[in-house]
């Protein structure tokens, strides 16, 4: 799957937004340990700023142990790219920026007008959100993905958050390289994912050992959840994503993890 300079530039510009304030990073209930790591209970916070808030406390519970799950996902994962001795050099980055941009002044004058439409229609789908499909022709179909604009929504960002977009400095030749992080980031995950499933096989085979190498990342990272209703909702999500996964099949995955 290839990154949209459009998605890329957004994620970037909303991590900055929409990062938690010093009181929530310095949150001391702790909700997940793993491998030094440790999860607050301000992480969780996002679930009940989203419009489509779970609306019971079940509901709630097994939300909150699946933003658990991957973030336990994401620890096993960078300390994979460690044992692959996964890297991505600075040509490799420069090479897909250049592909991803191509003129950096045009790119910029767009990354300015996105950002511009995407919080004047935030606000407004959030006065009016029977309208967000509207919202989004009129003024985000020709700059951002249909898929994007509902994770934006669902996000359901305070006046506050984006107060703090607007007030974001102008993309400059510096915010194009600011960009080379997640892009970075994009290639690494993909050449991980290569060394895991390897070539041979179709992309259905290779997607089948991908799926079933993440469960085994996860199943066994040692994970440390206090809360003994959230450990075993937890449990129960780590059997849901063992059920769904297909019959292994063999592949360099196996020899991997096992």
């Amino acid at each position: 799957m290839e990154l949209s300079f459009p998605t890329l530039l957004l994620a970037a510009l909303l991590l900055a937004a929409a990062r938690p304030s010093a009181s929530a990073e310095g949150e001391p209930d702790v909700v997940a340990r793993l491998d030094g790591h440790v999860m607050g209970r301000g992480k969780l916070a996002v679930l009940e700023r989203r419009p489509d808030a779970p609306d019971s406390p079940e509901a709630l519970l097994r939300a909150q142990a699946g933003l658990v799950r991957r973030w336990v996902f994401d620890i096993r994962k960078e300390e994979a790219k460690a044992r692959y001795r996964i890297e991505v050099s600075d040509e490799e980055v420069r090479d897909k920026l250049f592909r991803m941009i191509g003129d950096p002044e045009e790119s910029v004058r767009r990354i300015e007008e996105t950002k511009r439409r995407l919080v004047r229609a935030l606000r407004t789908a959030r006065a009016e959100p029977a309208r967000a499909d509207e919202i989004y022709e009129t003024e985000l179909a020709d700059f951002l993905s249909r898929a994007l604009w509902e994770g934006h929504l669902a996000a359901g960002y305070s006046e506050e958050r984006l107060a703090e977009m607007e007030r974001c400095p102008p993309v400059v030749k510096g915010g194009i390289e600011a960009m080379e992080a997640p892009v970075r980031a994009f290639l690494a995950d993909r050449k991980l994912r290569e060394a895991v499933t390897g070539t041979e096989g179709t992309d259905a085979e290779r997607e089948d050992r991908w799926r079933i190498w993440c469960f085994r990342e996860v199943e066994r990272a040692e994970v440390e959840i206090p809360d003994e209703a959230l450990r075993s909702m937890y449990e129960r999500e780590v059997e849901r994503f063992r059920a769904e996964l297909p019959a292994p099949a063999g592949g360099p995955e196996d020899s991997a993890t096992r």
